[in-house]
């Protein structure tokens, strides 16, 4: 009982680290927010890989399943804060891991499609428009009513 109250105090950690670090990356204004972001996001990937690992350790696929959709989540929180601070190579980097991490474990559209939008954001940053509008149009493949991608299209359309 606890081994497992201390990984439940991990997730939560992660979890919250995430949370916080997403909103300011999310929603910050100063390169300093978008810093403390990025802090933040590192500690809670490094959370997210001890729970994926402790999972692997207990053999329970489904419990192994949703810490790396969890993972996957905070690694596209990374990539966020990478991305708010231009740093688009490295955000591109976690990014490709998220979204491959996710099309294995995940079973939410809505989460795909954020993290397929947020791809094609981050390419399109990098002159990469082709594969932008793919990762945008991936995007309302699992959700077809995701309107910050069909927002992107239409946008790109119009260009």
């Amino acid at each position: 009982a606890k081994d497992f109250s201390r990984h439940a105090d991990t997730a939560k950690s992660a979890q919250i680290l995430n949370a916080i670090g997403y909103t300011l990356a999310d929603q910050g204004e100063t390169s300093e927010q978008f810093e403390a972001a990025e802090s933040l996001t590192r500690r809670a990937v490094e959370l997210a890989n001890e729970n994926v690992r402790q999972a692997m350790q207990e053999n329970v696929k489904l419990r192994i399943d949703e810490e790396r959709n969890n993972r996957a989540m905070i690694r596209d929180s990374l990539a966020w804060a990478l991305f708010r601070l231009r740093r688009y190579e490295e955000a591109l980097e976690q990014q490709n891991a998220a979204v491959k991490e996710a099309r294995e474990v995940s079973r939410e559209p809505r989460m795909k499609a954020e993290l397929y939008f947020h791809l094609g954001e981050i390419l399109r940053a990098l002159g990469r428009e082709n594969e932008a509008r793919r990762a945008y149009r991936d995007a309302l493949r699992d959700d077809p009513d995701y309107q910050p991608a069909k927002t992107a299209l239409a946008a790109k359309s119009a260009m």
